[in-house]
């Protein structure tokens, strides 16, 4: 697999670019850390955020690329989301009530909040509608890194019951997906494959009931 940017899809060199790289897949990245999507949603939510794609035709190219030859993944940062995270009835808030960011100063949307879960998994089927064949999720959890200890705990951010918004979030997502036939895949750490990370809610149990293709950080292939 290579990644190639948006443009490739938008000037038809992604073909090119993977026989290039000796790639027989391609991942595209559909919703970044900043939560802007690479592809134009029809979700209020999505366009109240502003975070729509610029080319109106986009979602036509994309659908010409997955109809191809390539096997296409469509890359997700779920709850890494700064864009969405501006209002502050979806994010994660400090112990002050401020809006919590992580050491790049980026804005997490709260796992808890079903209108959250309810906004990612009709992205995934979106981009499952448009024809990828999998679909990646990272930042799939709760933060890992950065003053944790801000984070005001509470039903959004209950420390001994992490793992459930989370679990209820994939469950979700599974569902969803089962009729397009679309591979879930997640992206994850070797601290989260051993079950050494227990501050994301994310754990080995999930990882391995959830993800049918798991890409584990530093690995140049998915397993």
């Amino acid at each position: 697999a290579v990644t190639v940017p948006l443009s490739a899809v938008e000037d038809g060199s992604a073909e090119a670019l993977a026989a290039q790289a000796g790639a027989n897949s391609v991942l595209l990245d559909m919703k970044t850390d900043r939560g802007q999507l690479g592809f134009v949603s029809q979700l209020a939510m999505a366009a109240s955020a502003g975070v729509n794609a610029g080319q109106a035709d986009i979602n036509r190219q994309l659908q010409a690329l997955n109809s191809g030859e390539l096997y296409t993944v469509a890359c997700l940062s779920c709850f890494r989301d700064h864009a969405l995270a501006k209002d502050e009835t979806y994010a994660i808030r400090t112990n002050s009530g401020y809006r919590w960011t992580d050491p790049e100063e980026l804005r997490w949307s709260s796992p808890a909040s079903q209108a959250v879960q309810d906004y990612l998994v009709a992205l995934m089927v979106e981009l499952a509608q448009l024809g990828f064949d999998e679909i990646l999720l990272d930042n799939w959890g709760y933060p890992a890194e950065g003053n944790l200890g801000y984070i005001k705990q509470g039903d959004a951010y209950d420390l001994e019951h992490l793992s459930q918004p989370v679990e209820e979030f994939l469950a979700r997502a599974e569902a969803a997906l089962e009729p397009y036939g679309t591979t879930l895949s997640l992206a994850v750490s070797q601290e989260q494959v051993s079950g050494q990370d227990t501050s994301s809610g994310l754990t080995a149990q999930n990882i391995n009931q959830y993800g049918q293709r798991i890409w584990i950080a530093g690995e140049e292939q998915a397993v």
